[in-house]
């Protein structure tokens, strides 16, 4: 997950996560440039990091997602 990172995965991610923002939170208005892939290796953790404008009350809030928790795996 984090070794073989190219530009173009990173770009796919970017686009999935994209939709799936406008999907699932309707009420945040997110642009594509917000969207920021953060690797913690040393950790073993992939993060997701976005900012929008609350449509509701028309407030700016930042969002932190954990993609990927290498700790957390089940064997």
């Amino acid at each position: 997950m984090f070794n073989q990172n190219s530009y173009i995965l990173k770009d796919m991610l970017i686009d999935t996560l994209y939709t799936q923002i406008a999907i699932f939170l309707p009420q945040v208005r997110v642009t594509r440039n917000s969207i920021d892939i953060i690797s913690d290796q040393s950790r073993g953790r992939l993060y997701c990091k976005f900012s929008g404008i609350n449509q509701i009350d028309y407030t700016h809030n930042t969002f932190n997602l954990l993609l990927f928790d290498e700790t957390r795996q089940i064997a």
